[in-house]
């Protein structure tokens, strides 16, 4: 971090003899808009950061724990718990990162998909040791060095899909914020200069295509370049140029004080807060569209956020002249308190697009309100100076505390376990599963879904893993918490899916891709995808969303059938659902008004029941028991709706758990649940 000094003595130092000029062009524009007089205090600030951040908390929006949407709010919480010192935000991200296996985003190049990689490589600094917070990122971009981008990618080009993406490289302004602050993190990280490299290079492309000069501002990609409103205003987009004036910050943070491509961002902060200041209106915020006002009036919370972001920012880091612009930002931050709903929910916050659109109050998204909190806590950065004592490592110790704490207590818990060829598993105080990932696409299994029987409330996941693989204690046995003694193969285990083709079941290999959701302790979600390839519809694409609460045997799973080659739901797609038998002789009952389907099992000397309960008790086509490698599998025919999905139930009790003695048992409970 730079020492502070002066927004004159930083610009004297860049850019020498024309500072007169240059100084005298962004005061003026620093008063382009009235600035009441306003007074921002340590408590208040504080305060207000606490009150958004614990209501996101507690209303978690259920996105994808590694798209780009929550990225800038990990960015936000991650800064809330350094200027508060308060380890329960820090916890928040940390769990999720921990849920994510550290892993970007699935689409290789896609910069949207690196964004997570500002607070996974964030905490990794903390503490250096824990190599699975920085690996999957060294691995992903040395993956994108080995085969860069080059094509001169343009928006206005038609993606027929037949070559690289149109995303595939900086295309769009917005990626300035997601990947560049996670290449410099890992320059800083290993040393390794080639992240630089790609860095400049691809930024000085970006900029090349989409920077307007005459206005210092972004288009948000080629496809605006000659668009205007209709007053016949260039279309600047205020989150999008927000998105690159918040990730000049995050970028600059990691740069080498004499990299040569500093100077240039440095010189483009500078040149962007110009027409930053310029842009705001009389409340002191920022309209959706910065040169035309009038499309879309109501100011809006994530680019006016990223903005006083990047103001304050600037102060702190010697580039902005404090006297200059902080009545700005306390102007601003003032007026954005107006768009916080009393409860902390944040408002204003325009949707997912890609332009200028109207806002609401009741508008909100995760990247609004990471974009408030990182404003936030700038500010108090600010205001507590040198009082602010930052002990990140500390900090860290006491999340994983928390973390550990919250583990010791019954919660529903899902995660991705790249370090276990790609697992995914999940549980809840009474059950635990999992399926198979990539890592083992020319292995025997493939889609099934495993069963891992529990004598304890208490999330186990975690420890058997890291007790496995160490080579402490197999999870294959039972240490008296419970074990993995389910047998699945390439069958379906409990509940896995599959196509049903000429009296003969179709399978999918492991999954393709999968996303851990963000949810409450007491419930966990996924979704999973795999291909069908080959089959009488062309490629079947599945996409399977499971959801595991707290107390219940049983999760939900929908799973949505569409064909790759057109995007449109398969109706009418006969589909089979499965259980297999884990003893030569299983007890089978099934009732087909109910939709319920069940097996009992002698299972390591105790008994094991599974089940299936068909939502749509009207698609119910038929039981059939085949043979899989010499055991028994039952299975559930039906078939797609007119939406293209099938939705279920599938679950297990254990006789060691002491709550179901027998099949009678297990059916009532399935009848009844």
């Amino acid at each position: 971090m730079k020492t502070p000094t002066t927004y004159w003595r930083f610009v004297t130092r860049r850019f020498g003899g024309l500072v007169g000029l240059g100084v005298a062009m962004v005061l003026s524009v620093a008063q382009a808009a009235p600035v009441p007089a306003a007074s921002l205090s340590v408590g208040e600030v504080e305060q207000s950061l606490r009150q958004v951040a614990d209501y996101i908390l507690e209303h978690p929006s259920g996105r994808d724990t590694r798209h780009w949407v929550v990225a800038p709010l990990y960015d936000g919480l991650l800064e809330t718990a350094y200027v508060t010192g308060d380890a329960t935000y820090l916890a928040m991200v940390l769990d999720l990162g921990t849920r994510s296996g550290w892993m970007p985003g699935p689409r290789r190049y896609h910069a949207d998909d690196h964004a997570v990689g500002h607070a996974w490589l964030d905490i990794y600094a903390m503490d250096p040791s824990r190599k699975e917070r920085l690996k999957p990122f060294v691995e992903r971009f040395d993956e994108i060095l080995a085969e860069p981008r080059t094509e001169p990618l343009d928006y206005r080009q038609k993606d027929d899909g037949s070559g690289p993406a149109v995303t595939d490289r900086w295309t769009w302004c917005d990626a300035l914020y997601m990947a560049p602050p996670t290449l410099a993190r890992l320059y800083s990280m290993t040393g390794d200069e080639r992240y630089l490299q790609f860095l400049e290079k691809e930024y000085r492309y970006t900029y090349d295509q989409l920077w307007d000069a005459d206005s210092g501002l972004f288009f948000r990609d080629t496809r605006f370049l000659d668009s205007r409103t209709e007053r016949g205003k260039k279309i600047f987009w205020s989150r999008g140029n927000g998105w690159v004036y918040g990730g000049l910050a995050l970028t600059l943070d990691f740069l080498p004080e004499d990299h040569a491509f500093r100077g240039f961002l440095e010189e483009l902060f500078v040149e962007m807060t110009a027409a930053v200041v310029s842009t705001r209106q009389e409340d002191g915020l920022w309209r959706p569209s910065l040169h035309d006002p009038e499309h879309g009036p109501v100011s809006e919370t994530s680019g006016s956020g990223f903005f006083i972001y990047g103001l304050a920012w600037g102060i702190n880091h010697g580039y902005l002249d404090r006297e200059t612009y902080w009545p700005v930002i306390e102007q601003a931050w003032t007026a954005l308190q107006t768009h916080v709903a009393p409860s902390g929910r944040v408002g204003y916050i325009q949707g997912i697009g890609r332009g200028p659109s109207a806002v609401a109050p009741e508008d909100t998204e995760d990247y609004g309100v990471g974009a408030y909190l990182i404003a936030g806590a700038e500010i108090l950065r600010t205001l507590k100076g040198e009082g602010l004592q930052e002990d990140r490592p500390a900090l860290l110790k006491a999340a994983e505390a928390k973390l550990a704490e919250r583990r010791r207590e019954p919660q529903a818990y899902a995660r991705l376990v790249p370090e276990r060829k790609d697992d995914l598993a999940w549980e809840n105080d009474k059950v635990a599963f999992r399926t198979y990932g990539p890592a083992l696409r020319d292995a025997v299994e493939n889609s099934g879904v495993d069963v891992w029987t529990k004598r304890v409330a208490h999330p186990v996941i975690d420890k058997w893993y890291a007790a496995d693989l160490a080579g402490r204690a197999s999870y294959h046995q039972d240490h008296g918490e419970g074990f993995d003694g389910y047998k699945v193969g390439d069958a379906r285990g409990c509940g896995g899916l599959g196509i049903w083709v000429d009296g003969k079941l179709v399978v999918s290999d492991v999954y393709q891709w999968a996303a851990i959701h963000w949810s409450r302790p007491d419930t966990a979600v996924f979704s999973l995808t795999f291909e069908y390839p080959e089959t009488p519809w062309g490629t079947v694409v599945e996409t399977k969303r499971v959801t595991l609460e707290l107390g219940r045997w049983l999760y939900r799973a929908e799973s949505t059938f569409t064909s790759k080659e057109t995007g449109e739901a398969i109706a009418g797609l006969p589909v089979a659902i499965g259980l297999l038998a884990q003893s030569a002789d299983p007890f089978v009952r099934k009732d087909a008004e109910a939709g319920v389907l069940a097996l009992w099992d002698e299972f390591h000397g105790q008994g094991l029941g599974t089940g299936i309960v068909l939502e749509d008790t009207a698609a119910l086509r038929d039981f059939r028991i085949e043979s899989v490698n010499g055991a028994k599998q039952a299975l559930v025919l039906t078939q797609t709706n007119d939406e293209g999905r099938v939705r279920f139930e599938a679950g297990f009790g254990w006789t060691a758990q002491g709550e179901f003695a027998d099949m009678d048992a297990w059916l009532a409970h399935l009848m009844d649940r």
